[in-house]
């Protein structure tokens, strides 16, 4: 696994990026080691969703006026 990259989500949307390296004096242990954070892209169907209900709130309003 030593060279493998990884990705670590978290609930608040942080993502982390990073490389698992070995440790040194330890030729039976890895370690995480972050390379870069971001920020997580929502999923295609939270994003259908959220869509779809602007779209039928904007219709509810232009038929209300």
């Amino acid at each position: 696994m030593v060279g493998a990259t990884a990705t670590v989500d978290f609930s608040d949307g942080t993502r982390l990026f990073g490389v698992i390296s070995a440790v040194a004096g330890n030729s039976d242990a890895g370690q995480f080691v972050v390379t870069g954070v971001g920020r997580a892209v929502p999923e295609p169907g939270s994003l259908l969703l959220v869509g779809s209900a602007a779209f039928a709130l904007a219709l509810t309003r232009r038929r209300t006026r």
